[in-house]
């Protein structure tokens, strides 16, 4: 009776394993849907702006840079602007900043040394997976948006 009890709930606990591992490839996909979406948007409205698509991230080039291109390794200097996506960039979803820019449009308080550039060396230990994706093969002075789902 005992070995009944314990085999039903490991199969409970499986069952609701592959139940959260469907819910959560279902996020990933609404989110992958949602980054496809604004950058479809943002290609439309601007005619300097291209897409690239690396490994399920997306790079918007906004700008493009004349520099030296990033390669892993390398120290990258850059200001940024974090967002919670959903289906576009709102001021509502930032959650950190070094660009005055946005900082000011967001309407927070920082001083001028919280609004200095980040030099940083561009590994892994530094950078999650979804901007080493994102961000490799910049090139110096590049103004780009990196777009992720939360798989990476």
């Amino acid at each position: 009776m005992k070995t009944k009890r314990l085999i039903i709930i490991i199969l409970l606990a499986l069952s609701c394993i592959s139940c959260q591992k469907k819910e959560v490839m279902a996020l990933y996909q609404r989110q992958a849907t949602n980054i496809s979406n604004f950058v479809n948007r943002v290609l439309k409205d601007s005619l300097d702006s291209y897409a690239t698509y690396l490994n399920g991230t997306t790079r918007i080039t906004l700008q493009e840079g004349q520099g030296v291109t990033l390669e892993e390794g390398d120290t990258i200097t850059f200001t940024f602007a974090g967002y919670k996506f959903s289906n576009g960039i709102q001021t509502s979803n930032l959650f950190g900043s070094n660009d005055s820019t946005w900082i000011r449009n967001a309407g927070w308080k920082r001083s001028t040394a919280e609004m200095q550039a980040f030099k940083l060396p561009f590994t892994s230990a530094y950078f999650m997976n979804g901007l080493m994706l994102g961000l490799k093969g910049v090139q110096g002075g590049e103004r780009c948006t990196v777009l992720f789902t939360g798989e990476h």
